[in-house]
């Protein structure tokens, strides 16, 4: 079973069933309720990271697929989704 119906477990039940595998997806509310609306949608690892490291490379990298798996979506959904590349920007508050 997947805990969570946000962004993060419904692409994981979405993957799991297009492997032919059986999915019990649980969540106390909404789809895309929680976590997925806190973050407004962004994809940008590097504002949070604190420095290179295996994780900053797989949340790069998922960036990188994103644009593919979201356009299977829309074609498979035919709900069209407002997806954005604008990048960001991070302000410096030290001369560091």
């Amino acid at each position: 079973g997947i805990i969570g119906a946000g962004i993060i477990g419904l692409s994981i039940a979405d993957e799991l069933l297009r492997l032919g595998e059986e999915v019990a997806l649980f969540d106390p509310g909404p789809p895309g309720a929680e976590a997925s609306s806190a973050a407004a949608g962004m994809l940008a690892p590097q504002l949070e990271a604190k420095g290179p490291s295996p994780l900053l490379d797989l949340c790069v990298r998922g960036r990188e697929l994103y644009p593919e798996w979201q356009a299977r979506l829309a074609r498979e959904s035919a709900i069209a989704l407002d997806y954005r590349q604008s990048g960001a920007l991070k302000l410096a508050f030290t001369p560091e």
